[in-house]
């Protein structure tokens, strides 16, 4: 979940700025392309909900790193609000998900935003065999009737 979250929010920002700028989901030790992106989730949390289902709430952070040519500021003010568009609604799992808050700082030359996206999960197991269950049920009502 947390990893098709990422890869949604990995495809919103290639889809917006293009190879231009390198975007890593991972930690990178050596060989950082600058500008770049950073992608990854600070504060996962998964609560039960009624019937069955749960309520997924990720916080995420996407951090921009300009290139130190002596424009950062101005990079990191042509992107933000690209940014905070792109990320306004991504495709997750082949669902859209809509961003339900979003804040934004930058410090020591580093864009960051962090963007929560929160919805809700069904257990479709126990679905299935509630549902096989009312079948059978059913049937067996049906076939006392004959």
């Amino acid at each position: 979940m947390i990893q098709e979250i990422t890869d949604g929010i990995v495809e919103a920002v290639h889809t917006e700025f293009g190879d231009c700028y390198a975007i890593y989901p991972e930690k990178v030790e050596q060989g950082l392309e600058e500008p770049c992106f950073f992608v990854r989730c600070i504060l996962p949390d998964l609560s039960p909900g009624l019937f069955r289902r749960k309520r997924f709430t990720g916080v995420f952070v996407v951090q921009f790193l300009p290139k130190e040519d002596g424009t950062e500021n101005a990079q990191m003010a042509e992107v933000y609000p690209r940014l905070a568009d792109c990320l306004q609604i991504i495709v997750s799992g082949g669902k859209k998900i809509r961003c339900s808050s979003m804040d934004a700082d930058s410090s020591d030359g580093i864009l960051q935003i962090r963007a929560t996206y929160l919805f809700f999960l069904t257990d479709l197991a126990e679905e299935t065999d509630i549902i096989r269950e009312v079948e059978a049920y059913r049937t067996a009502a049906e076939s006392a009737k004959e």
